[in-house]
């Protein structure tokens, strides 16, 4: 009964900061392959943001990683 809502996604793009690392909400995934489509259309979209001047991204996020939920708690 742990997973409910259909397949378990246990891997997690996370934004990796000074602070550690940070599960990003909504970007849950069954395999490591989706997850790490996902990390690299986010990187894009963030280099993008970045070249273009566009803020919401200036608080020190620098890099983005997955992490497999289950190893990690």
């Amino acid at each position: 009964m742990a997973h409910p809502k259909g397949k378990p996604r246990p891997y997690a793009v996370c934004c990796e900061d000074g602070d550690g690392i940070h599960p990003l909400r909504g970007f849950r995934y069954a395999t490591r392959a989706s997850a790490e489509t996902a990390l690299g259309d986010l990187d894009c979209a963030m280099s993008f943001r970045r070249h273009m001047g566009l803020g919401g991204w200036q608080r020190g996020w620098h890099s983005f990683v997955v992490i497999d939920m289950r190893e990690a708690s």
